[in-house]
């Protein structure tokens, strides 16, 4: 996605967890600086979520836009209800589809691998948490190369290590991170593309698909045989429905197939050897009569066998 044009006016949230401790971290990433702000919860109800948040927004503001993905509690009324009230344009990314999160995904990574080295420690984990953000937010990024907290607050923070004065006025790299993300961006796309083998969707409204699921075992199939058909198409999102029921999922894990005419599929047809056409009631009283022709096999050993005189 494209960078936003200031500070805290796009964020995206997340979950990482649970812990053995039962414990979730609540995680919210500014999209324009990368500054994540953390909160340690019990529980991911939204009566439990709804006042951390308040109190991240007390210290930063409320953004302009929220993206989160579509579980507990975001997909419920309560959460709904939080969002207009605060007026904030409220976004989900698509289901099953971890990319469109991917800056909060990207980032609980090292922030489990720093939880569970707390953890193989005998180190309270709660307490390296504020150390490992300390760090995180004073080392460039490695998309926009200028460290997050330069980019909230125009100013450098001090960290354990010792940082050297410079001359250089921090507002001046907003525009170097930019142009760091740009290129970043496109790298990241074209190496996507590839690893994927990528092409242009094809798909359009009123399509017949088949859907990708998960496998749950080796004789399961990779796409549900149930048909969907397409309803709406924003990007690469794609929504199908199927006798009401319906799904949103990425182009990608969308599969075309071609209706059968309807003379293909009329269940009230049969068709005789010779190619008489009969109803259900006829073809009842009259069994369709096998044809007669020599069927002979493939000649392995000696003379050529068929199948007529075989008893």
């Amino acid at each position: 996605m494209p960078m936003p044009s200031h500070a805290w006016n796009e964020i995206k949230i997340d979950f990482c967890g649970p812990f053995p401790s039962g414990h979730y971290v609540l995680v919210v990433i500014d999209v324009y600086s990368r500054y994540p702000e953390i909160e340690i919860i019990k529980s991911t109800a939204a009566q439990k979520v709804i006042p951390k948040l308040d109190i991240i927004f007390a210290r930063h503001g409320v953004p302009e836009k929220v993206t989160t993905d579509n579980g507990p509690p975001f997909n419920g009324k309560e959460f709904q209800i939080y969002m207009r009230q605060l007026g904030i344009e409220y976004h989900s990314s698509t289901p099953l589809w971890p990319q469109g999160n991917a800056e909060v995904e990207s980032f609980n990574k090292p922030l489990e691998k720093a939880i569970r080295t707390a953890h193989i420690e005998e180190r309270p984990w709660q307490q390296e948490l504020s150390k490992f953000l300390l760090n995180y937010r004073s080392t460039p990024h490695s998309t926009t190369k200028v460290p997050p907290a330069e980019m909230l607050f125009n100013r450098q923070i001090r960290g354990k290590l010792p940082v050297l004065p410079t001359r250089m006025k921090v507002v001046d790299r907003h525009q170097e991170a930019g142009s760091n993300q740009e290129v970043k961006r496109k790298k990241s796309r074209d190496y996507a593309n590839a690893r994927r083998h990528a092409k242009q969707s094809s798909f359009q409204v009123g399509d017949t698909v088949l859907v990708k699921k998960p496998k749950a075992n080796k004789l399961s199939t990779n796409f549900d045989p149930t048909p969907y058909k397409i309803i709406e198409i924003k990007g690469t999102k794609i929504t199908a429905s199927h006798n009401g029921h319906d799904i949103v999922r990425n182009a990608s894990l969308f599969k075309k197939i071609a209706e059968k005419p309807a003379s293909d599929c009329d269940e009230d047809e049969y068709t005789t050897s010779t190619g008489t056409v009969l109803d259900e009631q006829s073809a009842q009283k009259q069994p369709i009569r096998r044809s007669t022709r020599m069927k002979t096999q493939t000649q392995f050993y000696g003379q050529p066998v068929t199948l007529n005189n075989i008893p």
